[in-house]
């Protein structure tokens, strides 16, 4: 059974291109068993990898609960990816999301930042040093930077 292949990242240098994966596979028996069930996960960076180690060896776990006397064999490593184009397509489709993602964040906080002034408009003394309001207006600043720096990267 195959679960989560993706790679989520901050950063989309090339230099780092090693995918990182983690294998639990259940056998009857030590040395050449025979097969019973397997979870795979393939895909991470080094970052996400650490990040979700925790929850690889928890799923390994509960394998061994599920098959007491069985063997449960645990495998994780890092890989050279097939095709340098496949690590390339997955930072690609990454800063997509990204992009998508900053601009709806973009989109709620105009809109918001636009309710708000309106309200204060019509209020006799309004209120512009709100810390709530402030804060949404650097939000707004740092998805902007953000959304600058992705154009520039996939371009």
């Amino acid at each position: 059974m195959e679960t989560g292949s993706y790679l989520l990242s901050n950063t989309y240098s090339v230099e780092n291109n090693s995918i990182y994966f983690f294998e639990a596979t259940v056998y009857t028996k030590k040395f050449g068993g025979v097969f019973i069930e397997k979870k795979y996960w393939y895909g991470y960076n080094i970052d996400w990898f650490q990040k979700w180690n925790w929850y690889f060896k928890y799923c390994a776990a509960l394998l061994q609960i599920k098959y007491p006397r069985y063997d449960v064999d645990i495998k994780w490593g890092a890989k050279k990816p097939e095709l340098v184009e496949d690590f390339n397509i997955l930072k690609q489709r990454k800063a997509k999301q990204d992009i998508t993602t900053c601009k709806r964040m973009i989109t709620k906080y105009e809109n918001a930042i636009l309710q708000y002034k309106e309200i204060e408009q019509l209020k006799l003394i309004p209120d512009w040093e709100n810390p709530k309001y402030l804060k949404a207006l650097t939000t707004l600043d740092k998805y902007k930077d953000r959304l600058s720096e992705l154009i520039n990267v996939t371009q």
